[in-house]
């Protein structure tokens, strides 16, 4: 069976029928830690001490100390097992701690025999002059049980302090490599700077202080370890302690919910923003899908036009006038339009105005006999000529050039005139003989027309010029 030592987990090739319930003493070649093993409960093999192996095994560390020489002890045969963490040791008896065989003993078939005896006083002082290399705490392999008391370190006597001016040497520690505590980070296992999400700040752990911050104590080594050569240096940071699991998840306070985004403040000022651009750019679509301009009296309509198949119809303030030109009726039924003056050679060296213009008539009933007057007027508004005629005579000036006497241009406008229907326009012409002066050099005047009567008599109704 494989037998595999409590201390380094070195594994061994240990024949069945040396396990009894006795116990055999054996001693691991690698570390030199010695230990019992005997036969238990049905297949299992369990592992024990006596208050002996543990006065031997101080007493080697004390010898390997006093010496101050680390040398590497090999097994007597066999060689140094590498292979301690596999499950199969190729090398059967290089595991054991046999004693050779006497000169005078017969030889054998049994590579064992005599590797389970007691050994002597001296080869024990022999033994006990190579330094102990004990490995990590590996602990027992499985299916092994580990009786009665292990050796403490109230049995190895108390450490030396460590020396000042002692260099680091190839195993110089409890291993082959040295102290396994020089592979390891002091700072190992402790807490470093966090980032605090609530806080948004980098917070960095306090060490605790008191005892638990010096390291273990001295009791706490493993069973049957020597004690250390050296204290820790009393300023190692220990690592924090983590605070048990509550029993109850309910006893957890509520964390404080994460500020992201800023304060409450900001965050409801981003909303509103989200919230305006939100509704503007609706506002704007639905203005755009209905000509270009909003009416919220009339919202309904408009979101009808715009998302559905609907036609908008502005309100009637809004509806754009027709453009209607409206002509109010003047006081006067009767008003002349449209007045001009042109002067026409009449016979050999005489010269007429002849006046030309139209009436209009304003009322709901007809007139008839209309009688009209010419004013001539200077330029500063002096009348200088008046002459009379009658409404509906339309005479044109060739006419009255064709004329062989002023007397005879007079007699085409005299006469009945012409009858005005309601609302309806008539022409006139009227002849001025004796023309003023200022006219005849082609100076500035003045030509007014104006009616002076119809049927039935009165004032001038009205005037044109």
């Amino acid at each position: 069976m494989i037998i595999r030592c409590p201390e380094c987990s070195t594994g061994f090739n240990l024949p069945d029928e040396r396990v009894n319930e006795k116990g055999v003493k054996l001693r691991c070649s690698r570390c030199s830690h010695v230990f019992r093993v005997r036969a238990g409960e049905g297949d299992d093999v369990e592992i024990f001490y006596q208050d002996e192996d543990n006065a031997e095994e101080g007493a080697e560390v004390t010898s390997s100390e006093d010496v101050g020489e680390k040398k590497l002890k090999l097994p007597a045969r066999g060689g140094l097992s590498l292979g301690g963490s596999s499950s199969a040791n190729p090398f059967p008896s290089a595991g054991l701690s046999l004693k050779p065989k006497k000169a005078s003993a017969p030889g054998g078939d049994d590579a064992f025999e005599g590797a389970f005896d007691e050994p002597s006083e001296a080869e024990e002082m022999e033994e006990a002059e190579a330094p102990a290399t004990p490995a990590a705490k590996f602990g027992p392999p499985p299916g092994v049980k580990v009786a009665g008391a292990p050796p403490t370190a109230a049995a190895a006597p108390a450490a030396e302090a460590p020396v000042d001016d002692a260099g680091p040497i190839l195993g110089n520690g409890s291993s082959a490599f040295g102290d396994p505590s020089e592979f390891v980070d002091d700072s190992f296992g402790a807490d470093g700077p966090y980032f605090d999400p609530n806080t948004g700040k980098v917070e960095s752990p306090v060490a605790p202080a008191g005892p638990g911050a010096a390291g273990p104590p001295a009791g706490a080594r493993r069973p049957g370890a020597p004690a250390a050569r050296g204290a820790a240096p009393a300023a190692a940071a220990a690592p924090a302690p983590v605070a048990a699991a509550p029993a109850n998840f309910d006893d957890i306070d509520d964390l404080e919910p994460h500020r992201i985004g800023g304060s409450g403040g900001s965050k409801v000022v981003t909303l509103l923003l989200i919230v305006c651009l939100v509704a503007m750019g609706f506002l704007g679509t639905v203005a755009a899908l209905n000509g270009g301009f909003l009416d919220f009296k009339q919202f309904g309509q408009m979101i009808e036009v715009a998302f559905g198949d609907g036609e908008y119809t502005p309100r009637e303030a809004w509806a754009k006038p027709t453009q209607t030109t409206i002509i109010q009726a003047p006081e006067d039924p009767l008003v002349v339009e449209s007045v001009y003056g042109q002067l026409v050679d009449v016979g050999r060296s005489d010269k007429v105005l002849v006046v030309r213009g139209f009436v209009r008539s304003y009322a709901e009933e007809s007139f008839h006999n209309v009688k009209l007057r010419a004013t001539v007027s200077s330029a500063e508004g002096r009348p200088l000529r008046e002459v009379n005629g009658v409404a509906g005579v339309d005479v044109s000036a060739a006419e009255v050039a064709g004329q062989k006497s002023v007397e005879d241009a007079r007699g085409l406008v005299e006469g009945g005139g012409q009858s005005l229907s309601p609302k309806s326009v008539v022409p006139f012409t009227l002849v001025v003989d004796e023309v003023p002066q200022t006219v005849l050099d082609g100076g500035s005047f003045g030509l007014k027309v104006s009616v002076m009567d119809q049927a039935g008599g009165g004032a001038p109704v009205a005037a044109g010029e």
